[in-house]
């Protein structure tokens, strides 16, 4: 019954990493989806300057990507492994793991199924240990690997970089932009395109007496006005 015990707590570590790869999974498709919904969003706030219709629009429409990716890819993996039993049988577990195994193919599945027949059989209990000694040393963990989870990252860093970049170069697409997306019920009213430079070196003067104020105005670009 030893050798059927190592066999079970090896299955359920393979449960547990299969779910656990499944939520490094969901985590990086997760961000990535949030990063790329939160740069195209506040880029064309920026750029655009909607109203505050458009700019709802954008807003509910991130909470909706935020709360549905966040239930299906974080959530629903971070429940299963909670549940392992529930989530993921041992006989469903052990036909992906004779499935990568050649060694063992349908061998676990069988032994599994008449360990639960020979509960009051001592011989077939016995020819069950000797079978699946045969395997009871292989790692069925191993039949998980974290690294295929590299070819998400394309998704990942792209988007974090252009953050990154814009951060760094032009810090205000996200002051701005996604201030008025998340502020979107508020009137904004652009900047005027023009800016004063008073030249006088003083400001002082005398009640009642003409003062002169010398003026020059610089042009400035402003993106279109919000069409509230």
């Amino acid at each position: 019954m030893n050798i059927i015990l190592t066999i079970k707590r090896q299955i359920r570590a393979y449960k547990k990493k299969y779910y656990t790869n499944i939520l490094i999974k969901g985590l990086l498709l997760f961000f990535a989806l949030i990063l790329t919904a939160f740069l195209v969003f506040s880029s064309l706030e920026f750029i655009g300057n909607f109203n505050k219709l458009i700019r709802g629009i954008f807003f509910f429409t991130f909470i909706s990507i935020t709360l549905f990716s966040l239930i299906k890819w974080v959530f629903i993996p971070i429940k299963q492994l909670m549940n392992l039993d529930k989530e993921l049988s041992d006989e469903n577990a052990s036909k992906q793991i004779g499935e990568f195994f050649p060694e063992i193919k349908d061998k676990l599945l069988n032994a599994l199924q008449l360990h639960q027949l020979a509960e009051n059989d001592a011989l077939l209990q016995a020819s069950i240990e000797q079978k699946t000694a045969d395997f009871s040393h292989i790692p069925f963990v191993n039949a998980i690997d974290y690294s295929i989870n590299k070819k998400y990252l394309k998704y990942f860093f792209p988007p974090l970089l252009l953050i990154f970049l814009f951060l760094l170069f032009i810090p205000q697409l996200f002051s701005e932009g996604a201030k008025r997306i998340i502020n979107y019920e508020q009137t904004f009213v652009s900047n005027a395109p023009f800016d004063f430079l008073i030249q006088n070196n003083s400001l002082k003067a005398f009640k009642n007496e003409d003062f002169i104020i010398q003026l020059n105005v610089c042009l400035l670009y402003t993106s279109p006005s919000p069409r509230d």
